[in-house]
C-alpha cells in the first residue's frame, strides 16, 4: 500500500520566532520545527496525535512543503533528499534489525551508523522520498526520524523529528 505524508511547514512563523536569534538556522543549531508544521496524511494510523504507526508491506511517500507563499522549503541536501532514522533502545541495533522493519535492498541508497543506532535513507532529487517497510515487519523498538531542510530565501536550516510508535505502550510494572 502507498501512503503519502505532507509535511506543511509554517516556513514565517519558524523565521519570525527565531528572529532575534541568528546563531539558530545553521547546521550546528538548526531551526526545531516540529511546532511549526503539520502533517496531512489521514489514511495513516497515529498514536498521541503525532506518532506515527507502521505497516508491513508498505510505501511511505514523504513530501515537504511551506506554508508561505514567500518562502520554499527545499531538502538540505544538493544532490540527494534523505532520513535520518534513530532507534529507541539501549541495545545496539545490526544492520539485519533495519532489514527488519525497511527494505534495504539498495545499498547506494542507504548509510548505517550502529555506533548512533542510525539508518539513513536517501533518494536522488527530483524523486519523492520513498520508505518501504518489509514484508515481515517487525520492529523491536520504537523510532525517531529527521528530515533536515533548508528554507531557500534565507539559508536558514531546520528539522523536523518526530516519532514512530513500532511497540506496545505497555505501563511499567511496579
Amino acid at each position: 500500500m502507498k501512503n503519502l505524508i505532507s509535511i506543511i511547514i509554517d516556513t514565517q512563523s519558524l523565521i519570525d520566532f527565531f528572529k532575534k536569534a541568528p546563531s539558530w538556522g545553521t547546521s550546528d543549531k538548526p531551526y526545531k520545527a516540529d511546532s511549526f508544521c503539520t502533517v496531512d496524511a489521514p489514511n495513516l494510523l497515529w498514536r498521541g496525535g503525532r506518532i506515527l504507526t507502521l505497516e508491513p508491506s508498505s510505501s511511505y511517500e514523504i513530501e515537504l512543503l511551506s506554508k508561505s507563499i514567500k518562502t520554499d522549503v527545499k531538502h538540505l541536501k544538493e544532490d540527494c533528499a534523505e532520513v535520518i532514522f534513530t532507534a529507541i533502545t539501549d541495545d545496539l541495533v545490526t544492520i539485519e534489525d533495519w532489514k527488519n522493519i525497511f527494505i534495504l535492498d539498495n545499498k547506494d541508497c542507504y548509510t548505517y551508523d550502529k555506533f548512533r543506532n542510525e539508518l539513513t535513507i536517501k533518494q536522488e532529487l527530483g524523486k519523492a522520498l520513498m520508505v518501504q517497510t518489509a514484508p515481515d515487519y517487525s520492529p523491536k523498538f520504537n523510532l525517531q526520524y529527521a528530515i533536515y531542510f533548508e528554507i531557500k530565501e534565507t539559508g536558514k536550516i531546520g528539522v523536523i523529528d518526530p516519532y514512530i510508535g513500532n511497540t506496545s505502550s505497555e505501563p511499567d510494572e511496579k
